[in-house]
């Protein structure tokens, strides 16, 4: 293969201190005063008292393997040699040797020794060096016998890495030099083919030096026939970069292979401690790389020849890497909601809680209420964090189960309990939760948690939902009620909107029936009265107006001008507001309208009716009002209103 960098690569076999391939093992640079492939070399530059009668022959072909770009191969070819006996064509990084006429003498072979400073007639050394661990040695050949042959019929390949001292093959004696070899004493004849031998590592404790490559026409010394001939092209030494094992917490990962690079394990978190893997290549290295932010860890396999750009015929960046798809988080959100805690029967005052809610590739979520504090027995708890929930496609997420009570951070408390009620609760805090994301911006959150045993009262919380209590005063008989979401009308209770007024100064009534729908103001009568019923839900979008009453969320001042229903001197009515404004309690109503009347009363005899009366009249023989139109259980200093008529106190 014809190569730009042919030179630049000599140059760095020579003088570079690392050599992890062999010098034109491509076989495109012929030296016209060897006859021969630079720094490979044949019987032409070999030695030996025998050398001038061996007919072994090497010479350039341009018959290339399939694919080159290159322009020759080298060609090796047998001859006959004294009668029958026949001399193996050969090629070596080293020197031939022909000092016996046995065939079979171990006189005869390539060697190779680091101290001599013998060369060719191209001046180079019989000497190629190498300091990597290849895992294989990869070639082009193609193979044909002049004879074919049913017993000596095959050609071979023979690499020995040593520490550079002298070494010879065949071996005459046995070496401790030797680092590893890589042997095929079988390959058949074949049109080019692409062979892999794999090196077996011998020794641990001797360091690499130098490798002694030989090709032959025949595996066994003397045999063959006279004319068989083998041609090889790009040689290269190969250092594996890959995994052979990979691995999550113990268990295989699914469909991994050594040439499959890419794994799905989105399902999981990662956790770097779960991650094994076994590395393919003798001095392979292999780093891991996770990026939080996609999920994606990365293993890179570098042979160690990466970053030499020595590798030539198959893989020149001598790299690998795998990368497996991890859940991971996508995003993060704040939310500031209003917050109820619950214990037994009674429900402290609002409080501001901070949630965070991390989404992750999978779909799911993890949940934490930050800093949750138990107001009315200044016990502050910590975090509450419920990791891996699902979402539901309508947006709704539930969990039961056991959690782990964490620290909070909120530097106004100089502890948290939640550690040691985990710590009692044997590790796992038993807990319910039901949640919903509203829109872009709002979550409601219902929990029940089991720490009865540590304050005295089951404990519920309700976060992000609008709380509403609805109550009528036994005697009165008569209230109002309005919430931001709808409500079923308890039993022994009606709810009534006022749409309008009359001609003849009463109200129009309208009976709702079921539930009371959300931000509808109502008038409430129940006979026997009706103990305070606490709610939650989900506040809805609108204004609490509906007809002639107005809802409030908070107390609120009445308006002057409105009415008011109130219990004055045993008679109840809406009264007009002209001077004090009374306070409208949470999730109660006013009244408007122009009428002028002073109060409207509710009609005894039909109690969905509801009357007018005026600053001139009255509804009771004898009753007694001040200017206002409030009743007085007696007369005032002033003016007073009795039987309709102004009396001067």
């Amino acid at each position: 293969m014809k190569r730009l960098f042919t030179l630049c690569l000599v140059a760095f076999a020579l003088s570079a201190q690392a050599q992890y391939q062999m010098a034109n093992s491509d076989f495109e640079d012929w030296a016209a005063s060897s006859g021969e492939p630079d720094r490979w070399h044949g019987f032409k530059s070999g030695t030996g008292t025998y050398v001038s009668m061996a007919p072994g022959k090497l010479e350039k072909s341009t018959d290339t393997r399939p694919g080159s770009t290159g322009s020759y191969s080298a060609l090796i070819t047998s001859g006959k040699a004294i009668g029958s006996i026949i001399g193996n064509g050969t090629m070596t990084t080293g020197q031939l040797k022909a000092g016996s006429m046995s065939a079979a003498n171990a006189g005869n072979h390539a060697e190779m020794n680091g101290s001599s400073s013998a060369t060719d007639k191209n001046g180079d050394r019989f000497y190629m060096a190498l300091t990597g661990h290849p895992d294989a040695i990869h070639f082009w050949l193609k193979f044909t016998q002049a004879t074919p042959q049913t017993t000596y019929k095959y050609a071979s390949v023979s690499a020995v890495i040593t520490d550079g001292t002298y070494y010879q093959d065949p071996e005459d004696k046995t070496y401790t030099n030797k680092v590893a070899q890589a042997k095929n004493t079988t390959i058949t004849t074949c049109s080019w083919s692409e062979f892999t031998v794999p090196f077996e590592y011998l020794s641990n404790s001797v360091n690499p030096a130098a490798i002694l490559c030989t090709f032959g026409t025949n595996a066994t010394p003397g045999k063959g026939s006279d004319g068989d001939k083998v041609w090889v092209d790009d040689v290269e030494l190969v250092y594996w970069h890959a995994l052979t094992a990979l691995s999550y917490n113990g268990e295989s990962v699914p469909g991994f292979s050594e040439t499959t690079t890419s794994y799905d394990l989105s399902s999981i978190e990662y956790n770097e401690a779960n991650v094994s893997f076994t590395v393919k290549g003798r001095a392979a290295t292999a780093t891991k790389s996770f990026d939080a932010e996609t999920g994606v860890l990365t293993i890179r396999v570098e042979g160690e020849d990466y970053g030499t750009n020595t590798a030539m015929f198959q893989n020149a960046e001598s790299f690998t890497e795998y990368t497996i798809q991890f859940k991971h988080k996508v995003s993060e959100k704040f939310y500031t909601e209003d917050l109820y805690v619950t214990m037994g029967d009674e429900t402290m005052d609002k409080q501001q809680a901070d949630v965070l809610v991390e989404t992750y590739s999978d779909g799911t979520i993890n949940f934490v209420l930050k800093n949750f504090v138990l107001s009315g027995l200044s016990m502050p708890v910590g975090n509450i964090a419920v990791e891996n929930i699902t979402v539901a496609s309508d947006n709704t997420f539930t969990f039961s189960g056991g959690i782990e009570l964490t620290e909070g951070d909120d530097p106004t408390y100089d502890f948290w309990l939640g550690p040691d009620i985990t710590e009692e609760c044997g590790g796992s805090v038993p807990l319910d939760l039901n949640g919903k994301f509203i829109g872009d911006d709002h979550i409601v959150v219902y929990i029940s948690i089991d720490i009865a045993e540590f304050v005295g009262y089951p404990v519920e919380v309700h976060l992000g939902y609008a709380r509403a209590t609805m109550a009528v005063n036994a005697v009165a008989q008569y209230g109002t009620f309005c919430a931001p979401y709808a409500v079923e009308v308890p039993d022994g209770v009606q709810a009534f909107t006022v749409p309008s007024v009359a001609d003849n100064n009463v109200l129009d009534l309208t009976e709702v029936v079921g539930t009371i729908p959300a931000n509808t103001p109502v008038v409430l009568f129940a006979e026997a009265g009706l103990e305070t019923v606490e709610s939650f839900g989900v506040a809805e979008a609108g204004t609490p107006v509906a007809g002639l009453l107005t809802g409030v969320y908070e107390a609120t001042p009445a308006p002057v001008g409105s009415y008011v229903l109130q219990n004055q001197g045993g008679k109840v009515g809406f009264y007009h507001v002209e001077g004090t404004q009374p306070e409208v309690g949470a999730n109660r109503c006013y009244l408007t309208t122009s009428s002028g009347i002073k109060a409207f009363f509710f009609d005894e005899d039909d109690a969905t009716a509801i009357k007018a009366i005026d600053n001139a009249q009255q509804t009771a023989e004898g009753a007694i009002y001040n200017l206002s139109g409030q009743r007085m259980s007696k007369m005032q200093k002033g003016l007073n209103i009795i039987n309709g008529k102004k009396v001067l106190k």
